[in-house]
Parts: structure tokens; C-alpha cells; sequence
């Protein structure tokens, strides 16, 4: 669907022409079309739902896979994997960060002090700077390092995560270029 339209209506209506309000209620999708459905909605920005609709079916609007996917406890160990598989590049990136500045203490003693930064750097900041880069001040400072290596660590740390971002953007843009 690379050539969608603006707007795609979906409907289930029964071979004799009716949408809806029957009592005892129809079911008018099996399996397949629920996965048909799922394919489509998985593919749209949005769904509208009819008020009606709503009050009678309760509509969850969620794509089945994702309650068997990412929400199924089979995929908790590979998410929890993938987390800390994550987490440790990001601290590593940060040790190195750090011995770029010209900090000379042992990864040991700069470890703790990633791990408190990067939960620092989930906060909300004003145009890429605050917490991560006050919160790295302080850390270095208490750890007897420096604050001014601590701001520097933090600053090495932002370009080369957002280095590290670059060929991912040049993908969007690219498929950004092909879709117009």
C-alpha cells in the first residue's frame, strides 16, 4: 500500500445488506479478516470510530499483534535484553565521552556516574542543554573530577550520540525524497 489513499473506510456488512444493529448480534469477521484488519490499521495514522459503534462494540482499536508481540510475557526476556543491550552501549559511549574530555579515572570510578547521568538525560531540556550537562557537573565535581571535565564529558557525549543518529536520519530523508 506505498500509493495509499487519504482516507479508507472499513466496514463489515452482512450478505443481505445490513451494517449492524441486529439482535442477537452477528459476527461478520472471522479470523482472516480480523488479520486483514489488523494489516490495515497497522498501516494508518489514524482510525475514526462511529459513536454507535463505540457504545455497542467497546472497540480496543489496537492491532492484535501488538497484545502478542511486545506484550506477551514470551517477549519480556528479549525486550529486557535489548534494554540493557542498550543501555550498555549508551554507558559506554559515555566512558569514552569521558576519557575523550580528558578525564583520567578508571572506567570503574566513571560507570556509576554514566548510570546516574543517563537517567539525568531522560529529564526534559531547553534546546539540547539542562540536566544531563548539570547533572554530569556535579557528578564529576562530587567525584572529586572536575566540573568543567564534566560539562566537556557531556557535551562529547551529545555529538557523538547525535553523530551516531546521522545515518538513521539519512534513511528517513531518503524515504522521505521516494514517497514524493
Amino acid at each position: 500500500m506505498s500509493d495509499r489513499p487519504y482516507t479508507l473506510l472499513s466496514c463489515s456488512v452482512s450478505l443481505d445488506g445490513y451494517l449492524g444493529d441486529q439482535t442477537p448480534r452477528l459476527a461478520l469477521s472471522n479470523e482472516a479478516d480480523f488479520d486483514r484488519v489488523d494489516e490495515v490499521r497497522a498501516s494508518c495514522d489514524a482510525i475514526m470510530v462511529g459513536a454507535v459503534t463505540v457504545r455497542t462494540d467497546n472497540p480496543r482499536l489496537l492491532v492484535r499483534e501488538l497484545r502478542s508481540g511486545l506484550l506477551a510475557r514470551s517477549a519480556w526476556p528479549a525486550v529486557a535484553l535489548a534494554s540493557a543491550l542498550i543501555i550498555a552501549g549508551h554507558v559506554a559511549t559515555f566512558v569514552i565521552a569521558a576519557h575523550t574530555a580528558g578525564a583520567t579515572a578508571p572506567a570503574s570510578q566513571i560507570l556509576p556516574l554514566a548510570l546516574l547521568v543517563l537517567a539525568a538525560g531522560a529529564l526534559p531540556n531547553i534546546g539540547g542543554w539542562g540536566p544531563r550537562e548539570g547533572v554530569t557537573a556535579w557528578a564529576f565535581a562530587a567525584a572529586g573530577l572536575g566540573a568543567s571535565r564534566g560539562v566537556a564529558t557531556a557535551v562529547v557525549y551529545g555529538v557523538m550520540v547525535f553523530v551516531a543518529s546521522l545515518p538513521g536520519a539519512a534513511v528517513l530523508v531518503t524515504s522521505w525524497v521516494r514517497r514524493a
